[in-house]
């Protein structure tokens, strides 16, 4: 074995999914889980595509056993650590942004009853939770001003809309959040059923990404609202306010899950479906060492953010098995969240973005003609088919690359004269055209949509590889 092929060991001997880089550990419950991101990942692009409420995929994960793991044991709950549910959710993110979504945010809903209801009130609507197997939606974006609670002389009502309110649509339950008269600042959580009168849940839900996390708005009009269905009283303290660090800690391991779908679909098209460049003296392109060495630094920006997030959910963890926390131990809950969330956020972008750099086109068109002064180029993505000579020189062949790189295809004759005058200057040409072909423009088997990975705007599923 050379010396530079001890340095780049072949990417193309690791197993699709490989354990040992993404591991599914998730004790008697992996089975569960690996069957339940199999069936998600099945139909996750065509149902990102469509858009709309994903209503057979909810009923998948009703039926998995995995809407109770927040639930305590004493209601008949799993009593699952929160560091074992992040590291779930982090797998369906993986193969599926929104339904992950959804299943994170169950869990959250739990944890507000947990942290803002009264023991009754907890028994009473966990145990439902349980038996009757709810899944749980939300109307709690807190910047949305919209509703208003109003005291009546034996009652409440909630008037107005709410906004953002994933998980609504459908939902045995909703938890829901409203200022008392038009104090803004004087908040409370409130409990419903998902069917009571005067609720109007809209399917009107269209994102950009994430397009089936049922994220849309609410109607109020004179929704009856008895005493016991606002939680508490609890009262300010540090401990309640955990549920923003599980929800920003649950936003984490989404963009974390996304960065591992990603990086995981780029490395099985590399294996199963990438060419080597034709100066790179290898036969598959998985032994290319430019490409190793792209691989290689898109691992470190996910493994650094890793242990971040790891750690985050072991001190969350701790601070919500202590019954008085103070307000110096949750600053440092938040954080450890924050720090995590920040690198997250960075190694998404950074991976969703860049695993074209290491994406090596199918083998292009073969020249249809050839003189003396260049070859001829044979586009068979563009609808006219373009003849474009290629220069004899180097720099007069990037001329025409760039003229050009909207096209997936270029004639081999071309691409070996390129690179015979300068073989790293051809590597340049290749980065800079997969950097900026346009998403319609790239294989049509790996490249649906360009990952964009913003807030809301998760990574676009790869189809019909996952899993598989």
């Amino acid at each position: 074995m050379s010396a530079e092929a001890s340095l780049y060991p072949s990417l193309r001997d690791e197993p699709l999914f490989a354990a040992h880089l993404f591991p599914a550990d998730f004790g008697s419950r992996t089975a569960k889980v690996e069957r339940l991101a199999r069936h998600l990942a099945a139909s996750a692009v065509e149902r990102d595509r469509q858009g709309g409420s994903p209503r057979a995929e909810r009923e998948l994960l009703r039926d998995s056993g995995l809407l109770t793991l927040a639930v305590p044991q004493q209601y008949g709950g799993q009593g699952l650590a929160w560091p074992e549910i992040y590291r779930i959710v982090r797998y369906l993110a993986a193969v599926d942004s929104s339904l992950a979504h959804l299943f994170a945010f169950q869990h959250l809903q739990v944890a507000t009853l947990l942290l803002f209801g009264s023991p009754e009130q907890q028994r009473h609507w966990l145990t439902r939770t349980v038996q009757e197997r709810w899944f749980w939606g939300n109307a709690t974006n807190g910047r949305d001003n919209g509703l208003v609670l109003s005291r009546r002389e034996e009652h409440y009502e909630l008037d107005g809309s709410k906004s953002f309110c994933s998980g609504a649509l459908g939902a045995d339950a909703l938890v829901i959040s409203a200022p008392r008269g038009r104090n803004a600042e004087d908040r409370v959580f409130i409990i419903l059923p998902g069917q009571r009168d005067g609720l109007s849940i809209n399917e009107d839900w269209d994102g950009f990404g994430q397009r089936q996390t049922d994220s849309g708005t609410i109607q109020f009009e004179q929704v009856f609202v008895g005493s016991g269905e606002l939680l508490g009283p609890v009262g300010p303290s540090p401990r309640t306010t955990l549920r923003a660090c599980l929800s920003q800690l649950i936003l984490t391991q989404l963009y974390l899950g996304n960065a591992q779908g990603a990086l995981d679909a780029a490395l099985r098209y590399t294996r199963e479906q990438g060419r080597p460049w034709p100066s790179s003296g290898v036969a598959q392109a998985s032994d290319d060492p430019f490409i190793q060495q792209r691989y290689g630094e898109l691992w470190l920006r996910y493994r650094s953010a890793l242990p971040l997030a790891e750690q985050a959910a072991q001190r969350l963890q701790a601070a919500w098995e202590k019954p008085a926390l103070t307000a110096a131990e949750r600053a440092e809950v938040a954080l450890a969240i924050s720090e995590a969330k920040v690198v997250a956020v960075r190694a998404a972008l950074d991976i969703t973005s860049q695993i074209f750099d290491a994406w090596v086109p199918a083998p292009p068109a073969r020249a249809t003609a050839s003189t003396a002064s260049g070859a001829t180029c044979a586009c068979t993505v563009c609808t006219t088919p373009s003849t474009t000579r290629c220069a004899t020189s180097a720099t007069g062949c990037s001329a025409a690359r760039a003229r050009h790189r909207r096209c997936t295809a270029e004639t081999q004759a071309a691409s070996d004269q390129c690179a015979g005058r300068d073989p790293k200057l051809a590597r340049s040409f290749l980065v800079a055209q997969i950097r900026y072909m346009q998403p319609d423009h790239r294989s049509p088997a790996l490249f649906h949509a360009a990952p964009v990975l913003v807030f809301r705007v998760p990574v676009a599923r790869i189809p019909k590889t996952r899993f598989v």
